[in-house]
């Protein structure tokens, strides 16, 4: 889901340049793309940590239970 927003964004500027003509300015683009997927990333890592955090107590507790 994260690589949705990068992937509208680039499809819009694509309509905009080949269907309407317009002129895209593609240097600033491509660093708001990258900007865009870098925040995406971000907010993806920062989701995951709570279940590499229980991973890491389940983890734990098995190698315990070993011992």
């Amino acid at each position: 889901m994260a690589a949705l927003g990068p992937m509208a964004y680039t499809a819009l500027l694509v309509y905009q340049t080949l269907v309407e003509g317009q002129t895209v300015a593609w240097g600033g683009e491509a660093t708001k793309l990258t900007v865009l997927a870098s925040m995406n990333l971000f907010l993806v890592l920062i989701a995951a940590a709570p279940w590499r955090q229980r991973d890491r107590g389940h983890q734990a507790d098995e190698l315990i239970l070993c011992l």
